[in-house]
């Protein structure tokens, strides 16, 4: 256990291995870091960017999308297996087009609905783990490119066309 205190320029990480003082920190476990409570896979980054504490999990596309499908689908049954992994592919080729596109802040993706919602380990479930491996690599393509595959988790019944919504 860890704690980081962000200073005006640089962070102080304090834990057993006693203080250590610097602009950027990335941490490692061979089991998930947790972070304000919730668990994620990978390693997790921790910088000051614009005065603010920046913290980002750099994670493996698919392990990253073990704790986005279940967020953006819901928790399905056995027999909507399938539209699991519509969303598990829509959801790799979304994050696959958009990556490097917000590096200036230092990270690819938000981990809320300005992009897809993203519970670390706490959000996967077996099924949707089952998708994400049976769909793995696929991806959605238009000319040879990544389509930018967007899509929401609710719509209220009702859609409308991306073109007609971004005439408004």
């Amino acid at each position: 256990a860890f704690t980081v205190i962000a200073g005006a320029r640089e962070l102080t990480v304090t834990g057993t291995g006693g203080r250590s003082r610097g602009a950027r920190f990335v941490c490692s476990s061979t089991s998930s870091i947790r972070v304000a409570g919730k668990g994620y896979r990978g390693q997790i980054e921790v910088f000051i960017s614009g005065g603010r504490l920046t913290v980002v999990n750099l994670v493996d596309l698919e392990d990253y999308l073990r704790g986005v499908v279940p967020r953006e689908i819901g928790y399905l049954k056995r027999s909507e297996i399938e539209a699991m992994k519509a969303q598990a592919i829509a959801a790799r080729t979304y994050t696959l087009a958009l990556l490097g596109r917000r590096e200036t802040h230092g990270f690819d993706l938000y981990f809320d609905t300005r992009d897809q919602v993203y519970g670390g380990v706490s959000a996967e479930s077996r099924l949707a783990n089952e998708a994400i491996k049976a769909t793995k690599g696929q991806v959605l393509v238009y000319n040879g490119k990544l389509i930018e595959a967007y899509f929401h988790s609710t719509c209220g019944g009702s859609t409308v066309n991306i073109e007609r919504s971004e005439e408004r």
